[in-house]
Parts: structure tokens; C-alpha cells; sequence
């Protein structure tokens, strides 16, 4: 009986140590496969242009999300966890950005991306849809975009809505009843000019002359002149904003003397740096309101000038509210941080209060925003205000 307690005593003893060491093999598997989310960043590709003609627009989108991924990181809104973009330049050329894509996804491990430019939007979309990583792209306008994918997003005005807003300005506020028309031959401009064309006959105004021009031309008189001899007194361009710029100059060289109007791309520094004083009397819609007084919209504008000693244009902002609602589905995701968890929570956030106003999302993934009237008188924006 004793001989039998002894030998007891030894398997408990035995089974016990197996126990103990059971338990520090398992502890310390488990710290290393599971991480503490702090010590692993978020980490987001950004696609945009950099260099070349289109980079003003890259320089504003990074600034804006700068400032608002170092405040989420500053303020731990992930629970500890640190947000940390990977820029990569496009120079808005598709193969490019298609590289960039890769190098990211591939290298660095990137299944969140930010985009600009609607050609390089739809050009990476595809690849993005297949892989299911995440695509929010900002300041885009092409109305393919609506149908690139479940995983892709979309953060700016539709074409057709502000096109609408636009074209019953211009026949109903300024009783203009014929116009001419100049737009950027990519995806953004012709889905403007056919977005336009249909409200605006849809009235009962009417379109005399439409003329385009490639992206990145540097000459627009031969346009220009041909819409003169139309007779026609008022402008309806859908270009980017650099291109726009040496529109209204050259324009206004030829004596070319109109009403010009546009969308809310026509709001840049860059604009007003080229065109000088012809860029004066122009009229866009736009969903940017700088002298909007909110709490958010103040404070966003202290601080942008505190980091940039300059005050903020829409890019920025947009990027900016871009960000912080990417945060807001990382936050909501944060047991499972992985695309199609973001993808979810981003189309169940409505009415968001972003420094752009609300933000909300459709089926389609794009956002519904409030559009404005705006106006550039003696070299700043302002909203329009009716004489």
C-alpha cells in the first residue's frame, strides 16, 4: 500500500511538471503569434501624383493626409495602434500607378489603398476587386467608378448631381440659355460633358459648340477661337485645374470676353497662380466651404496652417475627412482589421461630420456631399453671392 503511494505520488508529480511545462510552451506560443495590435501599424498605400503635371494635386492630398494620420496616431484612436502610409508615385499615368499597386500589395504587404485621378483609379480597380483590397479614391469623377466594384470607394461630387446643380444655375439664377463647352478628354471630363449636356438641354438650354483638348495641352486657342465664332457668351469647362488656368488666360488674350463657369477642381492655388486676374468673375460648384464655422472645420484649420503656415485648400480637406473616415471603419474593425471588414462598415456610415460637411455612402460606394455655388473675385474663393 505504501509502495503503491509512492509510485502515486511520482505520476502526480509527473503529470503535474507536464502541466507546468505544457503551460510555458503554450504562453509563450501564444505571445508570438498573437502580436499586441500596437506593436503592429496599419499600414495604407497612397497612389498619387508627385511629380509631373498633375503634382500640386499629390502635394495637397498628402499634406491633408498627413496632418490627419498624425493626429489619429497622436490621439491613439485605434486603440494604441499607429497608422502608417506608403506614398507612391503615379505621375496620373496608369502603367505607373499599376506598378505602384503591385510594389505595394507584393512588397510592402498593403491591402488598404488611397487613390486620385480617375483613370488611375480604374485602371488599378480590377487587380483590387480580384485581390479584395480596399480602394477609397478621392476627388475622382468618372461615372465608371460607380461600377468598378464592391471594394472600391469613392470620396468627392458626382457628375451628375453637380453637373445638375450647375446647369440649373446657369439657365434658372443667370438666364443664360445657350453655352459652349470645353472639357478634358479623359474619364473625369467626359463624364462631366455628358453629365451636362443632358441636364442642361434637359431645361431647355442649349449646348452651340463642344470642344476638348487632351490632358496636359498647353494651347487651347485653336478651341478657344472656334467657340468665339460661335457667339456664344458663356463657358461651361470641365478641366483640370492647371489646364483651366491657361483656358482663362489665353481666353482672355484672344478677347475672348465670357461667363465662364466650372466644377469644384477649378478651386486650387494653382489656378489662380497661372490665370492671375482673367481667372476673376469664374463660377463653380464645389462642396468646400473655407470660411464654414464648425468646431471641426476651425480646428482643422488651425492646424493645417500651424503645420503648413498656409491656410488649407479643398484637396487637403478632402483627403483629410478621407483619412479620419478610414480610421472610423478601422476602429470599428478592430478584432479583424482586413478589407472586407472595412468594406462593410464603410457602407453603413451615414451623415459622418467631416470638415467637408457630411459624409455618407450609397450602394455604389460613392459619397453624397452638399454642393455649393462659389466664385473667384479679386484673387480669392469665395462663395457666390447674388448682386
Amino acid at each position: 500500500m505504501r509502495k503503491m503511494n509512492k509510485i502515486t505520488k511520482i505520476i502526480l508529480w509527473v503529470i503535474i511538471v507536464l502541466v507546468i511545462i505544457g503551460g510555458i510552451w503554450y504562453g509563450a506560443n501564444k505571445k508570438q503569434t498573437q502580436i499586441p495590435v500596437s506593436q503592429t501599424p496599419i499600414k495604407i498605400g497612397a497612389i498619387l501624383p508627385l511629380t509631373g503635371k498633375y503634382s500640386f494635386i499629390g502635394e495637397y492630398l498628402k499634406e491633408g493626409a498627413e496632418l490627419a494620420k498624425d493626429e489619429i496616431n497622436s490621439n491613439n484612436r485605434i486603440d494604441g495602434t499607429k497608422l502608417e502610409i506608403i506614398y507612391e508615385d503615379s505621375q496620373a499615368d496608369t502603367k505607373l500607378a499599376l506598378s505602384s499597386y503591385k510594389k505595394l500589395s507584393e512588397f510592402d504587404d498593403v491591402n488598404i489603398f488611397l487613390t486620385t485621378i480617375s483613370g488611375v483609379t480604374l485602371g488599378i480597380a480590377p487587380l483590387a476587386e480580384e485581390n479584395k483590397n480596399l480602394v477609397f479614391s478621392i476627388g475622382t469623377a468618372s461615372t465608371k467608378i460607380s461600377n468598378a466594384g464592391d471594394y472600391i470607394f469613392r470620396h468627392n461630387l458626382l457628375p451628375r448631381t453637380e453637373a445638375k446643380v450647375l446647369a440649373k444655375f446657369i439657365h434658372d439664377k443667370m438666364n443664360i440659355e445657350e453655352v459652349g463647352m470645353l472639357f478634358v478628354n479623359a474619364d473625369s471630363g467626359i463624364s462631366y460633358r455628358d453629365a451636362f449636356e443632358e441636364s442642361f438641354e434637359k431645361i431647355g438650354g442649349e449646348i452651340k459648340i463642344i470642344e476638348s483638348h487632351e490632358k496636359g495641352t498647353g494651347d487651347y486657342r485653336t478651341q478657344l477661337m472656334k467657340i468665339k465664332s460661335s457667339g456664344v457668351n458663356a463657358i461651361a469647362a470641365f478641366s483640370y485645374s492647371n489646364e483651366l488656368a491657361l483656358a482663362l488666360k489665353q481666353a482672355q488674350e484672344l478677347g475672348l470676353n465670357v461667363q465662364w463657369f466650372s466644377i469644384y477642381d477649378a478651386e486650387s492655388p494653382k489656378l489662380l497662380e497661372v490665370a492671375r486676374d482673367s481667372a476673376n468673375g469664374l463660377i463653380y460648384t464645389h462642396y468646400f466651404d473655407s470660411d464654414f464655422r464648425s468646431l471641426i472645420a476651425e480646428k482643422y484649420n488651425e492646424n493645417y496652417r500651424q503645420k503648413y503656415n498656409r491656410d488649407s485648400e479643398s484637396y487637403a480637406a478632402l483627403m483629410y475627412d478621407s483619412v479620419k473616415v478610414l480610421s472610423r471603419a478601422i476602429e470599428n474593425c478592430r478584432e479583424s482589421v482586413n478589407p472586407t471588414c472595412m468594406k462593410d462598415e464603410l457602407y453603413q456610415i451615414k451623415d459622418f461630420h467631416g470638415v467637408t460637411g457630411n459624409i455618407s455612402f450609397n450602394v455604389k460606394g460613392d459619397t453624397e456631399k452638399q454642393i455649393i455655388i462659389k466664385t473667384i473675385k479679386n484673387g480669392e474663393f469665395i462663395s457666390y453671392k447674388e448682386e
